[in-house]
């Protein structure tokens, strides 16, 4: 009797749907995105079947790299390409994007002018903004077991080309039968090693997004409002309350030296 083995499930995929206009509240002003559509597919051998069942679509900006939730009825249309010119993009996508957004944009030049004026309960909403934004992406990456970035990938590939390497070179300075046990030990070492160092980054992986990625953004985003070493210590309280990851993991020293260094990111 043969019996056949399928690996099938199901797994979240994504796709480009193509381009926009919105406001983004890290860059603090109107921006490209391009809009991604998330679906959850069935797959054969890890092959999707079809587009799969439609999850969310996110919109991620095209300066500053984060994402938001959107729905594809808030613009007049998607654009299929890549509009450099920001007006074009707007005009065929959100044309009321300035209408729609006037008092918020009307703030933004008022913040750069050192001129705005808010309530407490305002400056509160503004100061929390950023955070709240970058929540999501936060959690997701500190739930998640295993995610590569840049540096672990570069372990990850730099083991297994090593221990190939050691393997090649070592068969080469040692032909003999008698010494094909001291080969395999050398890249076995090389291997164990390697796999190690792989582990490490793999565990510091969260800690350099944030430093590399969440802080450097949330201090650009704060920049404009100019805020005190209370103020960050006050915002990233609410949040170590909420028992979110962005207030345990953010530390109140690392961001206001960031904030020291920081340039508003200009749309």
């Amino acid at each position: 009797m043969l019996a056949l083995l399928f690996v099938m499930g199901q797994k979240e995929k994504e796709r480009p749907a193509g381009y926009v206009a919105d406001f983004c509240p890290i860059c603090r002003g109107i921006t490209r995105f391009r809009v991604m559509r998330h679906s959850v597919a069935t797959h054969v051998y890890g092959l999707s079947l079809g587009d799969g069942q439609l999850l969310r679509h996110m919109a991620v900006c095209r300066l500053c790299g984060n994402s938001k939730k959107v729905h594809p009825a808030r613009y007049e249309t998607i654009s299929s390409t890549d509009e450099r010119d920001l007006d074009r993009l707007i005009a065929a996508t959100y044309p009321q994007i300035r209408e729609s957004y006037g008092e918020r944009l009307a703030i933004e030049v008022k913040l750069r002018n050192r001129q705005a004026e808010m309530t407490p309960d305002e400056r509160h909403d503004f100061l929390m903004e950023p955070f709240n934004y970058l929540i999501p992406a936060v959690e997701a990456r500190y739930q998640k077991d295993v995610q590569f970035d840049k540096e672990s990938g570069i372990a990850g590939l730099g083991t297994i080309g090593l221990s190939v390497l050691t393997f090649i070179v070592c068969s080469k300075l040692w032909p003999d039968p008698p010494a094909h046990d001291w080969v395999s030990l050398m890249t076995g070492w090389v291997l164990v090693v390697g796999s190690a160092y792989t582990f490490v980054q793999l565990c510091l992986g969260p800690g350099r997004y944030l430093r590399k990625k969440v802080i450097p953004d949330l201090a650009r985003a704060l920049k404009p409002l100019n805020p005190s070493r209370d103020e960050l210590e006050e915002c990233l309280a609410a949040l170590r309350d909420a028992k979110l990851k962005i207030g345990t993991k953010v530390k109140p020293q690392q961001l206001w030296f960031a904030l020291q260094l920081a340039q508003p990111v200009r749309s």
